[in-house]
């Protein structure tokens, strides 16, 4: 779409040429995370839903909104993906014109958050063939999660994890 030399562009059509190396208007803008107590202040509200997130991300401009699910972790045990939930994704998908990512958490990110700290990062040295089934079941869990976001019309998926280097 053009309007003389100016070209307008809505934000998946904007974030879908960055991703792909082509020209957009502009650089595409987006957050992780938005804290709710920041919707608050900023619009006056006592209460934030999909209403204010969304108010909010087109007061800043936003191209692209990040979605967390709700998850209730049990020491020791993966969820199943049917107990994730997703709030508001049809609305985030097919109400508004924003890019929307889910972000999922990799092997590293539900470890630490199924396991005491301790617990998980010495799993490692003390039993390797149980952490590799561990991983093994987060890719599992993770491609589960992945079709089941891909049929509610999600954009796209932010693989959250820790990742470390020898240098940094």
């Amino acid at each position: 779409m053009t309007n003389g030399d100016l070209r307008i562009y809505g934000s998946r059509e904007r974030v879908f040429k960055t991703i792909n190396h082509e020209e957009a208007d502009r650089v595409p803008k987006g957050e992780l995370c938005i804290n709710d107590g920041v919707v608050c202040k900023e619009l006056d509200v006592e209460t934030v839903g999909f209403e204010e997130r969304y108010e909010f991300a087109r007061n800043l401009g936003l191209d692209i909104f990040a979605l967390s699910p709700e998850v209730n972790l049990q020491k020791g045990k993966l969820p199943l993906p049917e107990e994730i939930i997703w709030p508001d994704i049809e609305k985030w998908t097919q109400k508004t014109p924003l890019f929307t990512f889910a972000v999922v958490d990799g092997a590293f990110e539900t470890g630490m958050r199924t396991f005491s700290n301790l617990e998980f990062l010495t799993l490692p040295r003390r039993e390797p063939a149980a952490l590799k089934e561990f991983i093994d079941r987060v890719e599992i869990l993770n491609i589960s999660i992945f079709r089941e976001l891909k049929s509610h019309g999600i954009d796209g998926v932010i693989l959250a994890d820790d990742v470390a280097y020898k240098n940094g």
